[in-house]
């Protein structure tokens, strides 16, 4: 068996194995609710500090008032429909004990055709979200004024059968306070990894193990000396694996999210 050979035997086994895992995970029909949430804080705990001074929303007095900006979409392949969420457990954005709604309003629903909505409750504790149907990708941004003070008062909970609860994905970006200089300046985001970036990072590590192994069985069936070299190829190919292999993921996430352009506007 020459070199020549076990280079194409071990190249075609690890991209079967590649190719098996990609269309598992491909033909795999999964729902997966999704929600991030941005939040700017206008007022804290000050106007308490002044006696005479009154802040009201609408015909409420406020001492905390945020705005936050909550996208909700499927990162699944599978459709969540209306009727997979219990009407006991219906997906909603909730606030803590201590904060209110004050008002929330649908900015953004792609495509429109999934009907999404969002009703206020009658105690303010939470916005009881209806739909059609979410397809994967389709999604909704929501404008929530609340009284709470940080993204950590507010969350989007509820049940999807077969699904669970919503999961949080969080958004990399800081969140903007309010103070006597403004607001705080935010980075941009990262731009998404391209499908040939993908290939690329993945493409590296796959390479680094085929030498390996090919040199590998090149030796063991020549009754060689499995010296340094081999050790220190292996020693490169695990920690490439990992760093590849997480740029992969990263991207494979990106491309799942929605094209929910609202969110990612620094207005509120």
């Amino acid at each position: 068996m020459d070199v020549l050979s076990v280079v194409i035997g071990s190249g075609i086994g690890l991209i079967g194995i590649l190719l098996a895992v990609f269309f598992y995970f491909k033909q795999r029909r999964v729902k997966e609710p999704l929600w991030s949430i941005r939040t700017v804080n206008l007022i804290s705990d000050r106007v308490q500090k002044f006696p005479q001074l009154c802040i009201t929303y609408g015909n409420s007095a406020v001492q905390n008032l945020s705005v936050s900006k909550v996208a909700v979409w499927n990162g699944g392949s599978d459709v969540i429909r209306r009727e997979d969420c219990p009407s006991a457990d219906q997906l909603r954005i909730e606030v803590d004990h201590e904060a209110q709604i004050l008002d929330v309003v649908l900015l953004e629903a792609i495509p429109e055709s999934c009907r999404v909505s969002a009703r206020l409750s009658d105690d303010r504790k939470s916005a009881l979200l209806d739909f059609d149907y979410l397809d994967r990708q389709d999604g909704a941004v929501f404008q929530v004024i609340h009284t709470g003070k940080t993204s950590k008062d507010i969350a989007v909970n509820g049940k999807v059968l077969g699904a669970g609860s919503p999961k949080l994905r969080k958004y990399s970006r800081p969140e903007t306070t309010s103070s006597s200089q403004g607001p705080r300046q935010q980075t941009k985001a990262q731009p998404p990894l391209t499908l040939s970036g993908m290939v690329i990072a993945a493409v590296i590590p796959v390479g680094l193990w085929i030498a390996f192994f090919a040199t590998l069985t090149y030796r063991l069936t020549h009754d060689r000396k499995l010296d340094n070299g081999l050790w220190i190829l292996l020693g490169i190919a695990v920690p490439m694996t990992l760093i590849f292999g997480s740029v992969v993921i990263q991207g494979w996430r990106e491309m799942r999210e929605p094209k929910l352009g609202r969110f990612f506007e620094d207005d509120f």
